[in-house]
């Protein structure tokens, strides 16, 4: 799959980042079988129905479904707003979390329904201004009271899930209410509504997650550049700004193939080109090499993105690309390489493993990637290339037998891999297959050894 968004599963396993999939599951209420009757009720905005199973000693207003999430959230989330103000009328807690700590006024900020944010804003101070009065000595003055409030104000916005994520951060990946084109062009102003009104009522803009990513990360990661900007000019936030372990929005940005994004960060912190994480020692071109977005990587080169940083695991962007089978990346790495007359990628070795791309592509079975290497190769150089050996003198053929993958065993025996090549153990590609009862790998290396040793006679 070349140049797909990024599902969070991906980042997660690929660069060890942070899961967009995880972003996706917070307060998924797609399943509603064996919900309760009061959240049908709700979702159906069925005030006559909510009313008369409250009425019934087993209904609970705030019943949950088996996401933790209750009528209330449900009725957010569909914009029902008659049955949201009869459930907070009956009681309903604006400020319940489901299982994964959304509330719901976190899930209507990712809706994108700016009445409804204002409904459960506008109920839950009312509520607490009428728990204050009731329970509070008077104040000194109106001047306490105001700051008071918007203290108030901020730990009702300033709530966070249990990944430490605000509704202001979910609503910039959400989008956070900016117009889509046709409404920019029909004269919609560029302003995104929902971020807006969390910042007019006093939610904090800079907050961090648990991971220590901010809006402007999560605007990144998702593409919103009109956020982003939005995020930069209005609410004062840095397109620089780097976690603990020096994550930032490029690395976002650059993973899900956003380059309007990038390219906006880029012309204000320039530096986070080739600014690699305290983690993994990972770059944004990495980044955007693994994930496969043949533009991006285009881009961030043309930028002077550097292609000879390593990785923590002794990997740079190019043998990222050979890793996850992105032939496309290595192409276009392949002709940036040949345009700044800099060594050929293919030949460049790990730090580590002393592994060139064609190990990480064959590791992974990627016949397409493998042909594609050996392709760049003059026909009297290929075979040379496929019996290149690696710091434990293994071959291309031994990692594809110890791989189990037959079609690419097929492919390098056709291009003169050497059956007879031992790696520091005295294996051979054969006997790295039967080391893994791969009887179907062991054949054709059989059958190779067989001919080699008919053809010596």
């Amino acid at each position: 799959m070349e140049g797909n968004q990024a599902s969070g599963k991906q980042l997660i396993n690929l660069l060890q980042t942070r899961s967009k999939a995880q972003t996706d599951r917070r307060g998924s209420t797609n399943n509603l079988q064996g919900c309760p009757a009061i959240i049908q009720a709700a979702i159906d905005n069925d005030c006559a129905q909510i009313e008369s199973l409250l009425s019934e000693q087993k209904t609970k207003v705030d019943q949950k479904d088996a996401n933790g999430c209750s009528a209330l959230m449900h009725a957010a989330i569909n914009g029902k707003k008659e049955a949201m103000e009869f459930l907070i009328q009956k009681g309903a807690r604006i400020t319940a979390k489901c299982d994964i700590g959304e509330t719901p006024m976190m899930k209507a900020v990712k809706v994108g329904d700016l009445s409804v944010c204002e409904l459960l804003y506008n109920e839950q101070i009312n509520l607490i201004k009428n728990t204050s009065n009731r329970t509070m000595i008077s104040r000194d003055s109106g001047a306490d009271n105001e700051g008071y409030m918007r203290d108030v104000r901020r730990r009702v916005l300033d709530a966070k899930d249990d990944e430490g994520v605000s509704a202001f951060m979910k609503a910039a990946e959400a989008g956070g209410g900016y117009p889509s084109e046709e409404e920019l062009a029909e004269g919609a102003e560029a302003v995104p509504k929902i971020l807006q009104f969390l910042l007019d009522k006093g939610a904090t803009p800079d907050a961090k997650d648990d991971q220590g990513w901010t809006a402007m990360m999560w605007a990144a990661l998702a593409g919103h550049l009109g956020v982003c900007k939005w995020l930069k000019e209005q609410a004062k936030m840095e397109c620089g700004y780097l976690t603990d372990s020096h994550e930032h929005a490029l690395h976002k940005a650059a993973a899900n193939g956003h380059w309007d994004v990038c390219a906006f960060l880029l012309q204000d912190a320039p530096n986070l080109l080739n600014k690699q994480d305290s983690v993994n020692h990972q770059t944004a071109i990495m980044w955007a090499s693994a994930m496969g977005h043949v533009e991006v990587v285009k881009h961030l080169a043309k930028e002077g993105a550097k292609l000879d940083n390593f990785s923590s695991s002794g990997l740079n962007a190019f043998m990222f690309a050979a890793k996850f089978g992105r032939t496309a990346v290595c192409q276009a790495f392949m002709d940036v390489a040949k345009e700044k007359k800099a060594p050929n990628p293919l030949t460049v070795k790990a730090e580590k493993t002393g592994c060139t791309a064609i190990f990480f592509a064959v590791d992974g079975g990627y016949v397409e990637t493998v042909e594609c290497f050996i392709n760049q190769f003059p026909a009297e150089e290929r075979t040379k290339y496929v019996n290149t050996q690696n710091k434990l003198q293994e071959t291309a053929l031994m990692r594809a037998a110890q791989n189990g993958h037959k079609e690419i065993i097929e492919l390098l025996l056709k291009f003169g891999a050497d059956v007879l090549l031992t790696d520091e153990h005295g294996r051979t590609a054969r006997d790295c297959a039967e080391g893994i009862l791969m009887n179907s790998c062991v054949q054709p290396l059989k059958e190779a050894e067989e001919a080699l040793q008919k053809n010596l006679e």
